[in-house]
């Protein structure tokens, strides 16, 4: 019956400080509503690689999203000031024969940056769902971990001072 009870008593207290993990819109990770860094959220994962791997993959996807989505921007800005700067094509005549400069930025420049800026968004998305998927992974793999039966063993000793309770995790 003690046994019964402690191992309850256990169960109870590792089902009580189980940490609870929320997140941001920006893919922040908070435990107890203490936002952790990257670095921390890693030293969390380290004991469940499968969460782990996901994490760090979602990290390499916003930094892949960061770069795609900033060069799309500053292409955009770059080429948009480079037709401003050279206008448009003219047309000139010059001893009868008419002569076009044309601009040598053409409208494929633009599809390119912003095809980058197209690309970037659905990586952006898919990092904050892998961030929520690696998580969630190590939470559910946490709380069936912590509270099976073959983590712990009690054993009563007893020397000549009392008797107690020894439990190894």
């Amino acid at each position: 019956m003690k046994t019964n009870c402690i191992l309850l008593c256990l169960f109870a207290l590792c089902w009580q400080s189980q940490a609870q993990y929320s997140f941001d819109g920006r893919g922040n990770v908070y435990v107890n509503d203490l936002k952790k860094s990257p670095n921390e959220v890693r030293q969390m994962l380290v004991r469940d690689t499968l969460a782990l791997e996901t994490y760090n993959g979602a990290r390499a996807q916003k930094t892949w999203g960061n770069i795609l989505l900033t060069t799309g921007i500053i292409g955009t800005a770059v080429v948009t000031a480079l037709k401003l700067h050279y206008g448009s094509p003219t047309t000139t005549e010059y001893q009868g024969r008419s002569t076009t400069i044309g601009n040598e930025i053409s409208s494929a420049w633009y599809a390119l940056t912003l095809g980058l800026v197209a690309v970037a968004i659905p990586i952006k998305i898919g990092f904050l769902n892998k961030t929520k998927e690696a998580i969630n992974t190590f939470e559910a793999n946490q709380k069936t971990a912590c509270c099976k039966s073959e983590n712990y063993q009690i054993a009563f000793v007893g020397n000549t001072q009392g008797v107690g309770l020894q439990i190894h995790f």
